[in-house]
């Protein structure tokens, strides 16, 4: 008798162990998730903050002589730096699984228009100052063969060359669509070299390398 109670109430301990494991499981994960939100979430709203500061000061300079235009470059490199690092932490290995799949879309289309409105302001700054630093705008599908090959001749070029290149998901959301319908992306991958040379399809690596000799 003594021992069948014994039993009981060792098995019962157990139970309320691995319920209470189960659920210090669950919350470490959801705080686990919900620090990597916020840590990109900082990321983007620092850069959000440090475009519009650009954007006030070039409105505040009006005139682009060659300082200004020097100053804007070196602001424009360091936006352009903060938004890689935004990058590499919404690829990292099972992110869309860690933070939920609805932050992560919030998150990547934020990502997203950061990037097109850096790209807008490197344009802007290429046609006030006359500065021709390398730039490329790719646009990429999920899950094709094809772009990923892009993607690592795109990798390929950065290391051996200064330059910036701004990927972004083709159709990915209705927000997005005025880039693509003003260089009438319709298929991937597609690469726009320094604002006005389009390639669609695979290009090759001396293709686009060409276009900055």
């Amino acid at each position: 008798m003594v021992k069948e109670k014994f039993k009981k109430h060792l098995l019962l301990t157990i139970t309320l162990l691995l319920i209470v494991v189960f659920i210090a499981g669950i919350l470490v994960g959801r705080a686990s998730s919900s620090k990597k939100i916020n840590e990109i979430n900082k990321f983007i709203k620092e850069n959000e903050l440090d475009t519009e500061s650009y954007i006030i000061e070039q409105q505040l300079i009006g005139d682009f002589d060659e300082e200004n235009c020097i100053l804007a470059k070196t602001r424009l490199e360091s936006l352009f730096a903060q938004l890689s690092s935004i990058g590499k932490q919404l690829v990292t290995e099972n992110i869309e699984e860690n933070i939920g799949e609805d932050n992560y879309i919030f998150l990547k289309r934020k990502y997203h228009l950061l990037q097109i409105r850096t790209y807008t302001l490197f344009k802007k700054l290429s046609d006030n100052c006359n500065i021709r630093n390398p730039v490329i705008l790719y646009y990429y599908s999920q899950n094709q063969e094809e772009s990923k090959q892009q993607g690592l001749i795109l990798d390929e070029l950065v290391k051996n060359h200064d330059f910036s290149i701004f990927a972004v998901e083709f159709n990915y959301s209705t927000e997005l669509k005025f880039l693509e319908s003003y260089y009438s992306i319709k298929t991937t991958p597609t690469v726009v070299v320094n604002y006005d040379h389009k390639f669609e399809g695979l290009t090759e690596y001396k293709e686009i390398a060409d276009q900055f000799v």
